[in-house]
């Protein structure tokens, strides 16, 4: 009686670290992004860029530094993009139609908001980015207007 008590509980427990170990939502592959953002042709001194499946499952995010610049991780095949350079107010953010891609956004303090894109950038919906991402190193530089 012991050993078949001792075999039950060892593919039980084998049973249950199989099933603990498969995931849902398998990692997706990734590829490097790097690029340039711009605004009316000068580099966006900051923010936050965003890349998501068409699905929403997966993303890459990236800061945008000083020179308009950025480097991610983002999932392979077809991508939306977002490019977030204000905070979220409480209205966007209790508002599904008007919240942002992301909460966080990297801008220095000194810029002048009335020099950033236009909000329609922020959310995947609205912003009209999209690309293609391969294996391998990508460069997706984003003019916005």
């Amino acid at each position: 009686m012991t050993r078949s008590l001792h075999r039950w509980f060892l593919f039980a427990f084998a049973g249950l670290l199989i099933l603990g170990c498969s995931s849902e939502y398998p990692t997706p592959e990734m590829a490097e992004v790097s690029g340039k953002i711009t605004y009316k042709n000068k580099p966006l001194p900051g923010g936050t860029v965003v890349f998501q499946t068409a699905d929403g499952k997966n993303r890459g995010v990236a800061p945008i530094m000083a020179d308009g610049t950025y480097k991610m991780k983002s999932p392979l095949g077809e991508v939306k993009a977002a490019v977030v350079t204000r905070p979220p107010s409480a209205e966007s953010m209790s508002n599904p139609e008007k919240r942002p891609a992301v909460r966080e956004v990297h801008m220095p303090s000194n810029v002048d908001p009335k020099t950033l894109p236009p909000t329609k950038y922020e959310r995947f919906e609205t912003s009209g980015l999209s690309f293609t991402i391969k294996q391998g190193s990508n460069t997706i530089d984003i003019p916005l207007e």
